[in-house]
């Protein structure tokens, strides 16, 4: 556990157990005789000192002795001593044992209605860093009683169960039909908790009644809830295919979360999200970053079913934001031969000030076709560019082109011939100049094309002789 986490789980337990009304004195617990038992409680009468020093060694030491003090460490939770609480709640998160949740979820059922908060709180911060599906799942008494914290008359209650659920994995046979209405909680921080729940519970089951709640929760009246509800559906990626129309609605949403949340969605939705190419291309012009780069991707998920979106991409390679620059041609790539127009745009971007542009221009130039022939001369002045990230992306699409050229090489013009020869060995020239191994098969694949484009030149020549 890193610091950073124990000082959270820290944070949480204290928090809690500082408002747990104590129900039992450190005195009454009750010990089999045993060397063992008698340090550990030793131990814990050591953490009434005020000397901040001292208490930390006695939380190591009671750190090392490991699972056996556990339940001694749990019952000094219920400690009227402020002192004792802190201490064994540290040494608690320092053992990262499963024995504090079986805690929290008690304190769910507390008459304190901040004790029950904090608890529930506790339970959805904690359950990634205590592998909380591990840990609910065995239990047959969690899920009823997180069921249970649905219906608290504290919405933070609610909330906090709802996303535990989502953590743990729940069946949802069990839980949905409470889910359910929890997601028509008057409370916006509970249906947002329910909406999140429903996506992490449906990524391990069936999804038709999930998805049917979560498309309800992109009509929401609260701008986090339609944003929590189209992250939920991204979780389900490919299975989230019938709440397309709603996402293809929602890529319009005044808020800027739900756009991007939605371009998200039919990114992991895939090609089965095709019908929203053309909310997707508008949202390429998007002034939000996020739903730009979003679109972006989905479009490129969509790849040859998105190319009458080729002409917002071509323009998206002159946005301001070098990402989404990038994105739009990597995306092109993914449409192919169906793109080529976009060849003199990318020819341009192989001049972007910002590396991972030129990577991707370089990358998707390859597989543009024998019509990328024209791009040569560009990819032969990237190859000087000291990056060697860039070289090999480089390198990779002249070796695609000149085997493109060998293959098709009947269907070039003499003069197209000609120049196709002239560029591939300055090409070569630039490539053995670099003097990088991993130029190797790109040299190799030139000097074939090569051989094979001398080949018709010659024959053309001595016709004309």
């Amino acid at each position: 556990m890193t610091k950073n986490n124990r000082q959270k789980l820290l944070a949480a337990l204290t928090t809690v157990f500082l408002f747990w009304a104590p129900s039992l004195p450190l005195t009454s617990i009750s010990w089999a005789q045993g060397s063992l038992e008698t340090k550990i409680n030793s131990l814990l009468e050591d953490l009434k000192t005020a000397d901040e020093f001292k208490r930390e060694d006695t939380v190591e030491a009671l750190v090392r002795l490991g699972s056996p003090a556990v339940p001694a460490l749990v019952n000094a939770l219920k400690s009227e001593d402020f002192l004792v609480r802190q201490g064994a709640a540290t040494a608690l998160s320092e053992l990262n044992d499963p024995a504090i949740i079986t805690t929290l979820i008690e304190l769910l059922k507390d008459p304190n209605r901040r004790v029950r908060h904090l608890a529930a709180k506790s339970l959805w911060e904690l359950a990634d860093e205590l592998s909380l599906s591990q840990v609910l799942t065995s239990s047959q008494e969690a899920v009823p009683d997180l069921k249970q914290a649905l219906t608290d008359s504290d919405p933070s209650v609610r909330s906090a169960a709802a996303k535990t659920l989502g953590e743990i994995g729940a069946e949802v046979e069990v839980v949905f039909p409470e889910l359910e209405q929890t997601l028509k909680d008057p409370d916006r921080s509970v249906r947002i908790a329910a909406a999140s729940a429903l996506g992490k519970i449906g990524t391990k089951t069936e999804v038709v009644a999930i998805v049917s709640e979560l498309k309800e929760g992109l009509k929401d009246t609260d701008d986090d809830v339609r944003t929590e509800a189209a992250e939920s559906l991204a979780l389900l990626g490919a299975r989230a295919k019938d709440a397309v129309p709603e996402l293809r609605k929602a890529l319009t949403d005044p808020d800027e979360g739900v756009r991007s949340a939605a371009a998200n969605a039919l990114n992991n939705i895939g090609d089965q999200a095709k019908d929203a190419v053309p909310e997707l291309r508008q949202a390429l012009k998007d002034p939000e970053r996020f739903v730009q780069i979003n679109a972006a991707l989905a479009l490129g998920k969509i790849a040859e079913e998105a190319k009458d979106a080729a002409p917002e991409l071509r323009q998206a390679l002159k946005d301001r934001d070098a990402e989404v620059r990038a994105l739009a041609a990597l995306a092109l790539g993914k449409i192919g031969v169906g793109a080529q127009e976009a060849i003199p745009e990318l020819r341009q971007a192989l001049k972007d000030p910002e590396v991972q542009v030129q990577a991707a221009a370089a990358r998707t130039i390859g597989g543009m076709g024998i019509a990328a022939v024209e791009a040569i001369p560009e990819l032969t002045q990237a190859l000087k560019a000291p990056d060697e990230f860039l070289g090999l992306f480089v390198s990779e699409s002249l070796g695609k082109i000149a085997v493109r050229l060998q293959k098709e090489r009947n269907s070039l013009s003499p003069q197209e011939l000609n120049q196709a020869i002239l560029d591939l060995e300055a090409a070569k020239s630039t490539l053995i100049a670099q003097n990088r191994p991993q130029y190797q098969n790109a040299i190799a694949s030139v000097e074939l094309s090569l051989d094979a484009l001398r080949t018709p030149q010659e024959n053309h020549l001595a016709k004309n002789i």
